[in-house]
């Protein structure tokens, strides 16, 4: 499920995540448009200095490349459930093309309760899915766009992107590189105290960027289950691999051994 997050998609998905034990993720850049609903359990969001929490029957929405950590919980007895619709960046600007409207307030997540209305247009989605009814998908993610921007809420386009999100794009390209600040200053075509100020401004630093897009890295590599754990050391920048363990764990709360020839069986 989580690799199938990972992997960019010109095509929008439905995903059904189901946890019965606590999984906590450390803060790295969302991958997609994202619209959830959760069934059951509880969703923990850290954004920042922030924490959302959210309980069954809420719909959330986090904007492509924010910074997000999270926990998933069982609750009152009850597995983590939610499903996620990973909207593609091709239907949002599509969307935006058809609907126009007035830039809006930047936001990373948001929430709202469901109400039957809306649990009626996600059913239709998921029946969609489920079908496989390819020329009704668009057609209900635009209702859902519709009504979510009625409520506050628009996913914002591409050339909003931070600038800890355009970092993250250029060291995405070869993440075993030796990035230094000089040379992304350099292509981005900005100075290096330029960059550390706009990085400021967003409480952020070239040093987490790169070690949280690297850490992406890591989990995408180890769950895979093809690499040793000193492969995707080096695959991820890290000559040392007890410097690369212990980032690791510092950033997950676990060693990456313990991911090595893990089954994704227990998510299930």
């Amino acid at each position: 499920i989580f690799l199938k997050m990972m992997q960019p998609s010109s095509q929008t998905k439905l995903i059904p995540i189901k946890v019965n034990h606590e999984l906590n993720f450390v803060s790295s850049a969302i991958r997609y448009h994202t619209i959830g609903l959760l069934h059951s359990g509880q969703k923990v969001v850290f954004e920042d200095d922030k924490r959302h929490d959210f309980f069954p029957d809420t719909l959330f929405c986090f904007n492509q490349h924010s910074q997000l950590g999270f926990s998933h919980l069982p609750h009152q007895g009850k597995p983590y459930y939610t499903q996620l619709l990973l909207v593609s960046t091709e239907d949002i600007d599509r969307f935006n093309q058809i609907y126009p409207s007035a830039p809006s307030v930047i936001q990373s997540v948001f929430s709202v309760p469901t109400d039957k209305h809306l649990l009626e247009i996600w059913q239709r989605i998921n029946d969609d899915f489920v079908t496989n009814l390819e020329q009704l998908h668009q057609h209900r993610l635009f209702e859902l766009l519709l009504i979510l921007r009625e409520l506050g809420w628009q996913f914002i386009n591409p050339y909003q992107m931070t600038i800890a999100h355009r970092i993250e794009k250029i060291i995405n390209t070869d993440v075993a590189y030796d990035w230094q600040k000089a040379e992304i200053a350099r292509r981005l075509n900005m100075s290096v105290s330029t960059l550390t100020r706009a990085l400021q401004a967003e409480a952020s630093s070239f040093s987490e960027v790169l070690k949280n897009t690297r850490m992406t890295q890591a989990i995408y590599l180890l769950l895979s289950d093809k690499y040793a754990v000193n492969d995707v050391a080096n695959r991820c920048g890290y000559q040392s691999h007890s410097k690369f363990s212990a980032v690791f764990k510092k950033s997950f709360g676990f060693p990456p051994s313990q991911l090595v020839n893990h089954s994704m069986n227990k998510l299930d």
